[in-house]
Protein backbone atom coordinates (compact mmCIF):
# COMPACT_ATOMS: atom_id res chain seq x y z
CA UNK A 1 0.00 0.00 0.00
CA UNK A 2 1.54 3.36 -1.13
CA UNK A 3 0.16 6.31 1.14
CA UNK A 4 0.70 10.49 0.23
CA UNK A 5 -0.84 12.90 1.99
CA UNK A 6 -1.65 16.79 1.88
CA UNK A 7 -1.95 19.02 4.92
CA UNK A 8 -3.84 22.06 4.36
CA UNK A 9 -4.82 24.72 7.30
CA UNK A 10 -6.50 27.73 7.98
CA UNK A 11 -5.29 31.16 8.22
CA UNK A 12 -1.44 30.02 7.22
CA UNK A 13 -1.70 26.53 9.11
CA UNK A 14 0.20 23.74 7.71
CA UNK A 15 -0.99 19.59 8.04
CA UNK A 16 1.46 17.34 7.90
CA UNK A 17 2.10 13.90 5.34
CA UNK A 18 0.99 12.03 7.82
CA UNK A 19 -2.97 13.46 7.76
CA UNK A 20 -2.58 14.91 11.12
CA UNK A 21 -3.88 18.36 12.32
CA UNK A 22 -1.93 21.11 11.55
CA UNK A 23 -2.09 24.55 14.04
CA UNK A 24 -2.77 27.96 11.66
CA UNK A 25 -2.19 31.03 12.89
CA UNK A 26 -5.26 32.71 15.40
CA UNK A 27 -5.34 29.77 17.04
CA UNK A 28 -7.27 27.60 14.35
CA UNK A 29 -6.48 23.85 13.41
CA UNK A 30 -6.16 23.03 10.04
CA UNK A 31 -6.87 19.65 8.71
CA UNK A 32 -4.72 17.08 7.37
CA UNK A 33 -5.91 14.86 4.82
CA UNK A 34 -4.74 11.39 3.60
CA UNK A 35 -4.95 9.72 0.06
CA UNK A 36 -4.76 5.97 -0.64
CA UNK A 37 -3.36 3.99 -3.40
CA UNK A 38 -3.92 0.40 -2.93
CA UNK A 39 -1.58 -0.91 -5.47
CA UNK A 40 -0.36 -3.78 -2.96
CA UNK A 41 -3.75 -6.13 -3.74
CA UNK A 42 -3.84 -4.91 -7.20
CA UNK A 43 -1.58 -7.42 -8.81
CA UNK A 44 0.31 -4.32 -11.09
CA UNK A 45 3.85 -4.54 -10.97
CA UNK A 46 5.81 -1.79 -8.85
CA UNK A 47 8.63 -2.56 -11.15
CA UNK A 48 9.04 -4.09 -14.62
CA UNK A 49 9.92 -7.87 -14.54
CA UNK A 50 9.63 -8.58 -17.49
CA UNK A 51 13.52 -8.95 -18.49
CA UNK A 52 14.33 -10.69 -15.62
CA UNK A 53 17.72 -12.74 -16.43
CA UNK A 54 20.22 -14.72 -14.27
CA UNK A 55 23.73 -14.47 -13.54
CA UNK A 56 26.66 -15.47 -11.88
CA UNK A 57 29.78 -13.94 -10.18
CA UNK A 58 31.51 -13.49 -6.73
CA UNK A 59 30.83 -11.15 -4.57
CA UNK A 60 33.47 -7.66 -4.07
CA UNK A 61 32.01 -6.05 -1.86
CA UNK A 62 28.51 -5.39 -0.29
CA UNK A 63 26.78 -2.16 1.51
CA UNK A 64 23.78 -0.76 2.85
CA UNK A 65 21.81 -1.31 -0.23
CA UNK A 66 23.41 -3.55 -2.56
CA UNK A 67 26.68 -5.03 -3.70
CA UNK A 68 29.32 -5.15 -6.59
CA UNK A 69 29.80 -8.56 -8.28
CA UNK A 70 31.99 -9.67 -10.77
CA UNK A 71 30.61 -11.87 -13.56
CA UNK A 72 32.06 -15.35 -15.22
CA UNK A 73 32.48 -13.21 -18.22
CA UNK A 74 34.58 -10.52 -16.25
CA UNK A 75 31.98 -7.58 -16.12
CA UNK A 76 31.73 -5.15 -12.86
CA UNK A 77 28.08 -4.90 -11.84
CA UNK A 78 26.38 -3.25 -8.95
CA UNK A 79 23.11 -4.55 -8.12
CA UNK A 80 20.71 -3.59 -5.55
CA UNK A 81 19.14 -5.28 -3.04
CA UNK A 82 16.33 -3.83 -0.92
CA UNK A 83 16.04 -2.01 1.91
CA UNK A 84 19.52 -2.80 4.91
CA UNK A 85 16.15 -3.05 7.56
CA UNK A 86 15.33 -6.20 5.72
CA UNK A 87 19.04 -7.35 4.44
CA UNK A 88 19.95 -7.54 8.05
CA UNK A 89 16.38 -8.87 8.84
CA UNK A 90 16.92 -11.94 6.48
CA UNK A 91 21.05 -12.31 8.20
CA UNK A 92 22.25 -11.24 4.29
CA UNK A 93 25.76 -10.49 4.94
CA UNK A 94 27.75 -12.04 2.15
CA UNK A 95 31.35 -12.51 1.98
CA UNK A 96 33.91 -10.79 -0.44
CA UNK A 97 34.86 -14.03 -2.91
CA UNK A 98 31.98 -15.48 -2.45
CA UNK A 99 30.41 -16.81 -5.45
CA UNK A 100 26.75 -16.27 -6.10
CA UNK A 101 23.58 -16.58 -8.52
CA UNK A 102 21.46 -13.70 -9.27
CA UNK A 103 18.61 -13.58 -10.56
CA UNK A 104 17.67 -9.51 -11.13
CA UNK A 105 15.72 -7.69 -13.64
CA UNK A 106 17.13 -3.74 -15.12
CA UNK A 107 15.70 -0.76 -13.29
CA UNK A 108 14.66 2.40 -14.99
CA UNK A 109 18.31 3.76 -14.21
CA UNK A 110 20.36 1.05 -15.55
CA UNK A 111 21.00 -0.08 -12.40
CA UNK A 112 20.41 -3.95 -11.87
CA UNK A 113 17.55 -5.00 -8.99
CA UNK A 114 17.98 -8.35 -7.03
CA UNK A 115 14.77 -10.97 -7.17
CA UNK A 116 17.14 -13.46 -5.27
CA UNK A 117 20.10 -14.47 -4.86
CA UNK A 118 21.93 -17.57 -4.27
CA UNK A 119 25.10 -18.60 -1.84
CA UNK A 120 27.36 -21.12 -3.67
CA UNK A 121 29.04 -22.19 -0.99
CA UNK A 122 25.41 -23.17 1.22
CA UNK A 123 23.12 -23.27 -1.42
CA UNK A 124 21.31 -20.52 0.75
CA UNK A 125 18.92 -18.38 -1.29
CA UNK A 126 17.68 -14.83 -0.17
CA UNK A 127 14.45 -12.97 -1.74
CA UNK A 128 14.73 -9.60 -2.21
CA UNK A 129 11.19 -8.41 -4.24
CA UNK A 130 8.31 -10.83 -4.77
CA UNK A 131 6.89 -12.18 -8.15
CA UNK A 132 5.24 -8.09 -8.96
CA UNK A 133 8.81 -6.29 -8.48
CA UNK A 134 7.98 -5.32 -5.23
CA UNK A 135 10.50 -4.82 -2.41
CA UNK A 136 9.73 -7.13 0.66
Amino acid sequence: MITGSTGIGNQGGNGNRYGGNGKGKGGRNGQGSTSTQRLATSGIPQANVTAVSTVHGVVNSHDLAGMSVTLDDGTNLYVQLGTSRYNQSAGFAPRAGEGVTIMMFPGDLGVYSAVTLTLDSTGQMYSFRDANGRSL
